[in-house]
C-alpha cells in the first residue's frame, strides 16, 4: 500500500493500514516486513498532522522493538524524522539542522559516503524540506528542494510522501522567490516552484485525494507572488477549510501562517495579526513550540509595525476572531 494506497485513499486513512501490517507480520514471525510497516506508520502519521508530543513518545517505546530485532539499517531512516519532530518541538541545539540526541546529520554526513548509505542521505535531505517550510527557514528548505526533488521522483517512486515534497518544497520556493535580492535567484527557485505546482496538478488530475489542498495552497503562493492578492486571498480561504475536514492541523496552521504573509503585503497588519494568532494556536496543538516561540517574536514586530502606522491593535495574540479561520464567513476581499 506505500505506492498506491495514497491514489485513491487520504493519507489519514494509511497509517492503520501499516499499524495492522506490522501486528500481522509478528504474528506470523515476518519480522522485517513488520518493522518497516512500523516505520512507514510513523511517518505517514508524522505527516498527517499527529501532535508531535504523542508521537516522540511512541517513538521512544518502539525503538526498542527496532533495537532488539537489531534492525539498524531500518532504525536510522525513522530516526532522521524523530530526530526533525524533535526539532520543532524545541528539544534540539539546533532548531534547523538534525542534531541531538536521536540523530546527527553532520556525523551521518561524515560516514555516509563510506558507507554507501544514499537512501538515507536522500530521507535526510527531503527532512530539510520539512524543517525549512514548518520553521520558516524557507531559503534553507527551497536549496535542498531544488537539489533533490528530481531524485526524490527517481527514488521513491509512487510514495507517499511526494505530493508533500512537491508542496513543501513549491512553498520554500515561492516565498525565498519573494524575499531574495538576487534576481537570478529569484527567477530560479519562482521557476521551480512553478514546476512543483505543475507536477502537483499532474497528480491531482489523476485523482490523488492527497494532492488537492496542496495544490491550492501554491496556487495561493504562486497568485502572492505576482500581487494578485484577491485570488491568493481566497485559495488561502479553501485551504484552511479544506486541511480542517482532514484534520491536517500542520497544513492548516502552514495556510494560515502563509495568509498572514499576503495579508501583510496588502498592507493588512491588523487582519494579519488574526491569522498569524490562529496559526500560533495550530502549531501550539500541533506541538511544534519551536514554531511558536518563532511565530510570537513575528507577531510581536507585526504589532510595533501597525502601532507604527496608526493602527489599533486589539489582539493579544491568541484572542479575537480569525476572518479566514475553518468555518467563517470572511471573504477574499476581507
Amino acid at each position: 500500500c506505500l505506492g498506491t494506497m495514497h491514489w485513491v485513499r487520504p493519507l489519514g486513512e494509511i497509517p492503520a493500514l501499516f499499524w495492522e501490517a506490522y501486528e500481522l507480520g509478528m504474528a506470523c514471525g515476518d519480522v522485517d516486513s513488520a518493522i518497516r510497516a512500523l516505520m512507514y506508520y510513523w511517518q505517514t502519521r508524522f505527516y498527517i498532522g499527529v501532535p508531535l508530543p504523542q508521537l516522540d513518545e511512541e517513538m521512544l517505546k518502539y525503538s526498542k522493538v527496532m533495537e532488539d530485532f537489531r534492525r539498524a539499517d531500518t532504525r536510522s531512516i525513522i530516526n532522521v524524522t524523530w530526530q526533525s519532530i524533535r526539532n520543532l518541538r524545541g528539544l534540539s541545539d539546533n532548531d534547523i539542522k538534525l542534531k541531538g540526541d536521536i540523530f546527527d546529520e553532520d556525523a551521518f554526513f561524515r560516514n555516509a559516503a563510506e558507507e554507501n548509505d544514499n537512501f538515507v542521505s536522500l530521507v535526510v535531505m527531503s527532512c530539510r524540506q520539512t524543517q525549512g517550510v514548518f520553521l520558516g527557514e524557507y531559503e534553507y528548505g527551497a536549496a535542498a528542494s531544488v537539489k533533490i526533488f528530481d531524485e526524490e521522483l527517481k527514488v521513491f517512486g509512487g510514495w507517499f510522501f511526494l505530493p508533500l515534497a512537491a508542496c513543501y518544497s513549491g512553498v520554500c520556493c515561492y516565498a525565498t522567490s519573494h524575499s531574495t535580492s538576487n534576481k537570478a535567484h529569484a527567477k530560479r527557485y519562482r521557476k521551480f516552484a512553478d514546476k512543483c505546482r505543475k507536477q502537483l496538478h499532474v497528480w491531482a488530475d489523476k485523482g490523488n485525494p492527497n494532492c488537492d489542498h496542496r495544490l491550492a495552497l501554491l496556487e495561493a503562493e504562486h497568485k502572492m507572488l505576482r500581487s494578485k492578492y484577491d485570488f491568493a486571498l481566497f485559495k488561502f480561504r479553501s485551504v484552511i477549510e479544506m486541511t480542517d475536514k482532514l484534520g491536517c492541523i500542520h497544513e492548516q496552521a502552514l495556510a494560515n501562517e502563509r495568509l498572514s504573509e499576503c495579508l501583510v503585503r496588502m498592507g493588512k497588519r491588523d487582519v494579519a495579526l488574526l491569522a498569524m494568532a490562529e496559526a500560533i494556536r495550530l502549531y501550539e496543538e500541533w506541538g511544534a513550540m519551536k514554531k511558536v516561540e518563532k511565530l510570537r517574536l513575528a507577531c510581536e514586530k507585526m504589532r510595533q509595525g501597525a502601532r507604527a502606522d496608526g493602527v489599533a491593535v486589539s489582539v493579544g495574540g491568541d484572542t479575537g476572531t480569525v476572518p479566514f479561520a475553518a468555518g467563517s464567513t470572511g471573504t477574499a476581499s476581507a
